[in-house]
């Protein structure tokens, strides 16, 4: 995982959001740079603090193989013609010499990974308050058959460590089939529903998720959950740049929730899969204007609502900062991923929040170094830092 842009951030540092400006941010802990980026404590709801853990990236590839390295993405070479990744592996001889139970850089996850980070996330909190998922749980490139019993096998391992856990997903990419390609009331939707989703999301939310892969969730008294589909805006759906003011309602959809949110002075916390800002490879916009304007727009002019932004899919532990002209800033908090694939080493973040409100206070991360554990047999995921130390 890529901690430094954390940690840098407690020493002040400049980042850029999505090329409007930049912002310099000192901060010491996660609730000074909320504050200070306009998301102000809401009053107190909270009898206690919530401590949840946010996972993202998964990437469960059932065909892994430790016989076989990055060039095949350790799977046995087959006659599929492989779709290129957005960023292209090159890694070290050395580096990709530890290939082993637990994974390889350069390849999606295989079983063993993820239940050792599952079985990890037991160890440091059984009970969470909840868990965010902010999306993919198939690994890149699966035929279609694979990737529908991965999107079923994913839900057994959260049931298997966390069967009285909240659970609230958001669609990524490769949740459905082919990958990034979605619209209104699209089949993947259906077949997201009739998994295990049905069990994590509403029961009086699923009008809404089978027509745009949307829902709400109050998560706490005085807090709501407001899970996007940003397929929807990806540049990488096809869809996403027809001449549609907003697909499938959903702009509309957020703008009722967060007025409703507002009006019985509740929180927000808002997560998605691809976060709205640069790429973390290529430096392009991972969003398709003018949604980005629009929703971010419409964000920002509720900042005093919404408690905390959590998207996934860089595979980088890192924060953005986005500013708009009426000075109102917007930090989202972006998880690194499980699987291994983009040289990074697996990961998972677990939060806490103020007891007198939703604002998240402290962010520890823990890690699994894949050399090590492939070296020893064991994959132990350890501390890697805690934010407020």
């Amino acid at each position: 995982t890529t901690p430094l842009s954390m940690r840098l951030m407690r020493e002040g540092i400049t980042f850029q959001g999505m090329g409007l400006h930049t912002v310099r941010v000192v901060a010491s802990s996660l609730l000074s740079l909320w504050v200070l980026l306009g998301f102000h404590a809401a009053a107190s709801h909270a009898a206690s603090p919530l401590t949840f853990f946010h996972v993202s990236d998964i990437h469960l590839d059932p065909l892994y193989n430790a016989a076989y390295n990055y060039t095949t993405r350790c799977r046995p070479p087959s006659s599929q013609t492989l779709p290129p990744l957005r960023y292209q592996h090159s890694p070290s001889p050395t580096v990709d010499a530890t290939v082993g139970l637990y994974g390889q850089y350069g390849c999606d996850a295989p079983m063993n990974l993820i239940q050792s980070a599952f079985t990890s996330m037991t160890s440091v909190n059984a009970k969470p308050s909840f868990i965010l998922f902010t999306g993919d749980m198939p690994a890149h490139a699966l035929d279609p058959t694979t990737w529908l019993n991965t999107v079923n096998k994913v839900p057994e391992i959260v049931a298997q460590h966390f069967p009285t856990s909240p659970f609230y997903p958001s669609i990524g990419n490769n949740d459905v089939y082919p990958e990034y390609i979605i619209q209104c009331s699209d089949k993947n939707l259906a077949t997201l529903w009739n998994s295990a989703w049905s069990k994590w999301i509403p029961s009086d939310q699923n009008v809404t998720f089978l027509e745009m892969g949307a829902y709400a969730a109050v998560i706490s008294p005085g807090l709501r959950l407001l899970s996007l589909n940003t397929l929807l805006y990806s540049t990488r759906n096809p869809n996403a740049t027809l001449p549609i003011a907003d697909p499938c309602g959903q702009i509309q959809w957020l703008k009722a929730q967060l007025q409703s949110a507002k009006a019985l002075s509740q929180q927000v916390y808002v997560i998605g899969h691809i976060p709205p800002c640069l790429d973390s490879f290529v430096f392009l916009p991972l969003w398709v204007e003018p949604y980005h304007t629009n929703i971010m727009s419409l964000l920002a002019s509720y900042n005093d609502t919404i408690s905390g932004m959590f998207f996934g899919h860089t595979h980088r532990d890192e924060f953005r900062v986005l500013s708009y002209s009426n000075d109102v800033d917007l930090a989202i908090l972006i998880a690194s991923s499980m699987t291994p694939v983009y040289d990074n080493n697996p990961s998972f973040k677990m939060y806490t929040t103020s007891a007198a409100s939703y604002t998240p206070i402290n962010m520890v991360v823990y890690m699994l170094d894949l050399f090590l554990a492939n070296l020893v047999g064991q994959g132990n995921f350890t501390l890697e830092y805690t934010y407020s130390e």
